[in-house]
């Protein structure tokens, strides 16, 4: 199994990313505080939450989109290059990017790991998996109040789309986890709400988005 890999600032985890290319991984914008690359690391290679089996990467850039609004997760998107290579180890390997749009109407097969906190509130000492459903924009704007609260006049931005799962949900330390539908990576996991109980949609960043692509393209060559 080829897992994604864990973002760790000193000896605390913040979230999940996902790789992209021989140096270049892609995360949440809002897990990295600090703009300084030698405050985080990424570890890969381990379904264990720090696993002693994983191999750490040291940070050689950190590039957030220069749209990112902290408060509403528009542009929600982190590209971190490595000193090191992701080639030829051992449970990692690069995720394709989905490159065309894609709707509720245009894929079943989609799921998101991480982990995330669980029932008892911790993080999860292994990895998680659960199946999610991309759901039409005018839902999910339905269904939060958190849309309008932030100032987007009810609306979800080209550069979102959200996702539901009937089984179980995502939480905090999912943050920046990829959803990949197809074997490609669709999302990066944006905002989920407080508490974690599945009663609404999970938001995350459109890695086909015009923007977002070209973002990519720009600081990763991908």
């Amino acid at each position: 199994m080829d897992n994604p890999l864990q973002v760790w600032t000193f000896d605390e985890f913040v979230g999940v990313a996902s790789v992209i290319s021989e140096k270049v991984a892609l995360s949440a914008a809002h897990c990295f505080n600090e703009t300084d690359p030698s405050k985080y690391h990424l570890l890969g290679g381990t379904a264990m939450l720090n696993g002693t089996d994983g191999v750490q990467f040291n940070i050689d850039k950190l590039i957030k989109h220069p749209g990112f609004d902290a408060a509403t997760k528009n542009y929600d998107i982190a590209v971190i290059r490595i000193v090191e290579s992701f080639l030829e180890l051992p449970n990692v390997a690069f995720i394709p990017l989905q490159n065309t749009f894609i709707s509720s109407t245009s894929t079943r097969d989609c799921s998101v790991l991480g982990w995330g906190s669980t029932v008892n509130g911790t993080v999860s000492d292994t990895l998680q998996s659960t199946a999610m459903q991309i759901r039409p924009q005018l839902n999910c704007v339905n269904t939060w109040d958190f849309l309008t609260a932030v100032g987007t006049n009810g609306s979800i931005t080209p550069q979102m789309f959200c996702a539901e799962s009937e089984a179980s949900d995502v939480c905090r330390g999912d943050s920046g986890g990829g959803l990949i539908c197809n074997g490609r990576l669709a999302g990066l996991l944006a905002w989920d709400e407080d508490e974690c109980n599945g009663r609404g949609p999970t938001f995350f960043t459109r890695v086909s988005n015009y923007e977002i692509r070209k973002f990519i393209r720009d600081h990763a060559g991908v």
